[in-house]
């Protein structure tokens, strides 16, 4: 049931000491704050919370729209590597930028993992900015699978027989980064960051390869390798990784600033740190890897609902294994169309 109007007087809103009837209504309702666009008892990224019939109650996150809001981390996604191969997975969470880098509008259903190219066992993700040229990455994704796949565009072309990995990232950054993104925007430190993790295994090799394209002030670093074909496995990951990092790592990033605030050296704090035991095993079977991930994904979403501000991390998630002998399958991939519905002409 909606509270009361006396109830609303006197619940205290977040970030306020002040109980609401204290608060002028100029300052809770004002233009600053942003209005609910999604009826969703769910949402946290709307100033507002809303019961199961999408009643407003009453403002709940109580700061203004950043500007430009890019620069709050968004997504996550994750490249587990193990023995047996390597599995990605991506939440759905993603925001669009006018041409100047600010915030325009969040959404809740983004592709962000995806085999760039059927017959290869590679696959690629993206954080943070949403759209290109008018379009999704997802979308553009396909676009570049077409010239990865003609045969007739050699200087596109990856040759199922005779590919590696870092030919793929290179063809994603010249893609992305040198058509598309360089078009839309400026060097600049307001121009929104993105980038990739792409994972997979090269022509005939036995070990999967990870690699990362990251896009920041409009200048792109990469393609580098995280982990090459003689690192055993790891896990890297992209976006609001502070729950990932404490899981896998055992300690918040934040606490090597406050050792060394405290007077330890940064390779002291670092080397203490990084002692404790890690999670992710070479030998671990590549079920619990997606087991893994999909816990990591799920555990990030719940931590970032507690976090103050933006909703940064949203279901339903995408999971992908990527092993030498299957190549690359999808464990879990939302659609918006039903295959029941769309059955395949006989």
């Amino acid at each position: 049931m909606p509270l009361s109007p006396a109830r609303h007087r006197s619940l205290p809103l977040r970030g306020y000491r002040e109980p609401l009837a204290l608060l002028p209504w100029s300052t809770i309702l004002g233009g600053q704050w942003r209005k609910c666009r999604k009826k969703d008892p769910r949402c946290r990224i709307l100033d507002l919370l809303i019961d199961t019939r999408g009643v407003t109650l009453l403002p709940q996150f109580c700061s203004p729209l950043k500007q430009p809001a890019l620069g709050v981390r968004l997504t996550i996604v994750i490249a587990l590597k193990v023995g047996d191969g390597v599995v990605l997975g991506a939440d759905s969470a993603t925001v669009t930028a006018d041409p100047a880098g600010n915030y325009v509008n969040s959404y809740f259903n983004a592709e962000k993992l995806f085999n760039l190219s059927k017959g290869i066992p590679v696959g690629a993700m993206t954080y943070g900015l949403g759209t290109l040229a008018g379009h999704s990455i997802g979308y553009l994704a396909k676009d570049l699978r077409i010239r990865f796949e003609d045969s007739a565009r050699q200087d596109w072309f990856v040759d199922p027989s005779a590919f590696t990995v870092q030919q793929v990232a290179e063809g994603i950054k010249r893609f992305f980064y040198d058509e598309l993104y360089t078009n839309a925007y400026a060097v600049h430190p307001n121009s929104p960051d993105m980038g990739f993790l792409i994972a997979g295994y090269a022509a005939g090799a036995t070990s999967p390869e990870v690699w990362r394209i990251a896009i920041k002030g409009g200048s792109c670093i990469g393609p580098d390798v995280v982990y090459d074909q003689a690192v055993g496995g790891g896990a890297v990951w992209e976006g609001q990784g502070e729950a990932c990092h404490r899981l896998l790592l055992g300690y918040s990033p934040q606490i090597v600033d406050r050792l060394t605030a405290a007077g330890m050296t940064t390779t002291d704090a670092t080397n203490l740190l990084q002692s404790a035991q890690q999670v992710v095993q070479v030998t671990m079977p590549i079920q619990d890897a997606i087991d893994l991930v999909r816990y990591l994904l799920e555990l990030t979403g719940e931590f970032v609902r507690f976090v103050p501000g933006l909703a940064t991390v949203a279901e339903p998630f995408d999971i992908a294994a990527v092993t030498r002998h299957e190549g690359f399958r999808w464990v879990c991939r939302k659609h918006y169309y039903s295959r029941e519905l769309n059955l395949p002409h006989p």
